[in-house]
């Protein structure tokens, strides 16, 4: 199972706590309108979601 901790603050990706394996932010790598905006968290950075069509994706095999 993959863990992360969603503190880079910018770019594309979310990188698993272990390093190995991250997530992209919307349907692929590019810049588009269903990425989650980066935004400050309680607890430093976080991902809003705009309730509509923003998500992540972990790719076809995502490590378990």
């Amino acid at each position: 199972m993959g863990y992360g901790k969603i503190d880079e603050k910018s770019g594309q990706t979310v990188a698993d706590y272990s390093g190995s394996y991250s997530v992209i932010l919307g349907t692929n790598s590019s810049t588009g309108a269903d990425d989650p905006t980066w935004s400050l968290g309680k607890y430093g950075s976080g991902l809003g979601f705009d309730g509509t069509d923003d998500w992540v994706s972990t790719g076809a095999n995502p490590p378990v």
